[in-house]
């Protein structure tokens, strides 16, 4: 008798794990930093969910398990995202200390749009992301990145002290790899061109550098004085961003 109470306790966890509402995502991301998950439908397994990161919105998430990851002693999911603007899609995989996403696919700027726009900044065009690795730690910290993202070109707008700017842009690439440094970083560079135009850093504590070239300053048509070299940084910021 009590070997059939044990079978049927396991079956039941089996099927109670099986059917995990996908509302314990929502719970779990909760703990994440400027992560939102909202609306959340399925189970833990397969599912979906609507996400906002950092209050700006991206879609919907969908995500599917693969059962094969646990021998890998990695739960994996295969995951997409959607809206009008863009369609991504990739991986992500847990371990014991790090979480490993890959991402590639498309995306409109509006999305980007909605961060630049409190540095008053604005983007056009169409972004191709190449298949990119990203690794992050239990606090959301980016620790990698790995990958190539391709921007069509176009109409920019910025304000500089006081003053509204429109520039006609090239097409450009980003870079991202760790180069010298520990962390991750991008360099931009027009399509084509070996001259870089802006780097970006992460520092320690979770701040971000950014700084840009003379020849950027040329493409915007303000070129930098002096004769310092195109590929010099000249200016450049910094601000906490994790």
């Amino acid at each position: 008798m009590k070997k059939y109470v044990a079978l049927g306790a396991v079956i039941f966890l089996a099927i109670g794990i099986l059917m995990a509402p996908a509302g314990l995502v929502d719970r779990a991301a909760d703990n994440i930093e400027g992560v939102d998950l909202s609306q959340p439908r399925g189970t833990v397994w397969n599912g979906q969910a609507a996400v906002r990161i950092r209050d700006i919105s991206l879609g919907t998430l969908d995500w599917r398990f693969k059962p094969l990851s646990l021998f890998l002693f990695e739960p994996a999911y295969n995951w997409s995202l959607h809206a009008v603007t863009h369609e991504l899609q990739g991986t992500i995989a847990f371990d014991f200390e790090h979480t490993h996403i890959e991402v590639a696919g498309a995306s409109e700027a509006a999305p980007l749009d909605s961060f630049l726009s409190r540095y008053d900044i604005a983007t056009s065009g169409s972004f191709d992301v190449h298949p990119t690795r990203l690794k992050v730690d239990a606090q959301g910290m980016l620790l990698s990145a790995d990958g190539q993202i391709d921007w069509s070109g176009g109409p920019v707008s910025y304000i500089l002290g006081g003053v509204l700017y429109d520039r006609q842009l090239p097409p450009m690439t980003v870079y991202l790899d760790a180069g010298d440094s520990a962390l991750p970083r991008g360099v931009l560079f027009e399509q084509g061109g070996s001259i870089p135009l802006a780097f970006a850093n992460l520092a320690e504590g979770g701040r971000a550098r950014v700084g840009i070239t003379k020849r950027f300053t040329k493409l915007l048509g303000d070129p930098w004085p002096g004769s310092d070299a195109d590929h010099a940084v000249v200016l450049e910021v910094e601000e906490q961003f994790f």
